[in-house]
C-alpha cells in the first residue's frame, strides 16, 4: 500500500470485544476464563506454560469434537472477579498490581506454581469472592527509550517487572523515618522508602537530603556535625554539599540508613525530598 491521496473510511471497533478461533477438542463454557495458546487459538484456561490471559469467553462454545478454528468465540477484555487459590497461593491486597496465574478456567493464583503456570493478568483487587484481575492487551504510553507498548502480559510481570520494561518508576509516598539514640559521638538515622500505597519499597529508590536547622527545612544548616555523615549498613551517600546535602540512594528494599557524627553539641533536621517535591523531616538529630 502507498500513503493516502483522499480521506480513509478506517474501520473502527471499542477494542473491548474480540472473537479468536477455537482451539482443537475443547469445551468453552461462558463466563470462563479465557486464554491463548501459542498457535494463536483460544481455550479454557489451564495450568499450562505459554498461554496468555485474555479474557472471559462472552458464549458457550462446544469444539470438543473439531479441529482446531473449526469454530470462533467472542472474548471480552476487561476487569472480572475469578475465584481465589489457597494456602501459599492465596491472593491478597498486597499483589495488587503484580501478575497472577491461571490455575484453572475460573481460578488464579500468586503464584506460577514452579513455572508451571502462565499469567492470567494483573491483579487490580481483592475481596472475599476473589479476585478482580485486568485482562486483555494493553497500550501504555511511557517515557523516551522505554517501550511504548505492552504486547503482552509478558511486559508486566512483578511491579518491579513491569517498571523495569515498562520504562516507569515507582511513585513513593512519606518514608518512615526514625532518628537513633546518641552513641558515643554518632546518630543512626533509618529511612525506610515506602511505595504509593504505603508498602515498604520492593525495589531501589532515591530522594534527595539536606540537613536544616529547623523542621520546616527552610535553609540548608550553616553549620554541619563536625564528624560529617556517612552511609551505615543499607544504601549509598552521593555528596552534592559537603555533609550538608546529598542524594540517598536506598538497598533493593528501600532502606537507606545514614549516621551522623559530632563531637560536640547541636541539633540538626534531616529533610528528605521527595520525587513529587514534597519535604519529609526527621525528627530532631540532637547531640548532647
Amino acid at each position: 500500500m502507498t500513503e493516502l491521496s483522499q480521506d480513509r473510511n478506517t474501520p473502527y471497533r471499542e477494542g473491548d470485544l474480540f472473537e479468536f478461533p477455537v482451539a482443537a477438542s475443547v469445551l468453552c463454557y461462558a463466563g470462563a476464563l479465557a486464554v491463548l495458546d501459542a498457535a494463536g487459538n483460544v481455550k479454557p484456561g489451564v495450568a499450562a506454560t505459554g498461554l496468555i490471559g485474555v479474557g472471559r469467553f462472552e458464549e458457550r462454545v462446544d469444539n470438543s469434537s473439531g479441529d482446531a478454528a473449526a469454530l470462533s468465540a467472542r472474548i471480552k477484555r476487561g476487569v472480572f472477579r475469578w475465584a481465589n487459590s489457597e494456602g501459599g497461593d492465596e491472593i491478597t491486597k498486597a499483589e495488587i498490581g503484580d501478575a497472577c496465574y491461571v490455575v484453572d478456567d475460573q481460578t488464579v493464583a500468586k503464584t506460577d506454581g514452579g513455572s508451571a503456570r502462565s499469567k492470567a493478568g494483573l491483579v487490580v483487587d481483592v475481596d472475599a469472592l476473589g479476585v478482580w484481575v485486568g485482562m486483555g492487551v494493553e497500550t501504555l504510553n511511557s517515557p523516551a527509550s522505554a517501550l511504548l507498548a505492552a504486547n503482552n502480559l509478558s511486559d508486566l510481570a512483578t511491579k518491579a517487572t513491569a517498571r523495569n520494561n515498562l520504562g516507569v518508576a515507582e511513585k513513593m509516598s512519606a518514608p518512615a523515618v526514625v532518628v537513633g539514640e546518641q552513641e558515643s559521638t554518632a546518630i543512626n538515622v533509618t529511612i525506610q522508602l515506602k511505595d504509593a500505597a504505603g508498602n515498604d519499597l520492593a525495589v531501589r529508590g532515591s530522594v534527595y537530603a539536606y540537613l536544616s536547622d529547623d523542621d520546616a527545612g527552610d535553609s540548608i544548616t550553616g553549620t554541619a556535625p563536625d564528624g560529617g555523615a556517612a552511609i551505615g549498613t543499607d544504601g549509598v551517600l552521593i555528596p552534592a554539599v559537603a555533609d550538608k546535602a546529598f542524594r540517598l540512594v536506598s538497598e533493593s528494599d528501600g532502606d537507606i540508613d545514614v549516621t551522623f557524627t559530632e563531637s560536640s553539641t547541636g541539633t540538626w533536621y534531616l529533610i528528605l525530598v521527595m520525587p513529587d517535591g514534597t519535604l519529609v523531616a526527621s525528627d530532631a538529630i540532637t547531640f548532647a
